[in-house]
């Protein structure tokens, strides 16, 4: 963050293409483990950098999926 946004209370805003995702992604543990690897770290360390995550190209299935799991989430996870 030093480099692209000199400031120290720069924050980053992630886009993610969900482009051909589909429901076989769920018996790819291996992938499955990396993502929650990635969150979970970004959550330890880096809590206060994300300021939005957009998700593009979603599939019809995927805001089903996010209505179940949304309520495990925190407040400001949803926010964001």
């Amino acid at each position: 963050w030093q480099i692209l946004e000199p400031v120290a209370n720069g924050t980053m805003t992630s886009i993610i293409d969900l482009t051909g995702l589909n429901l076989s992604i769920l018996t790819k543990r291996e992938l499955i483990n990396v993502v929650q690897k990635f969150c979970s770290t970004m959550d330890a360390h880096f809590p206060q950098r994300s300021h939005k995550t957009l998700l593009i190209n979603s599939p019809k299935w995927f805001g089903a999926i996010y209505k179940l799991l949304s309520p495990l989430l925190r407040e400001t996870t949803k926010q964001k």
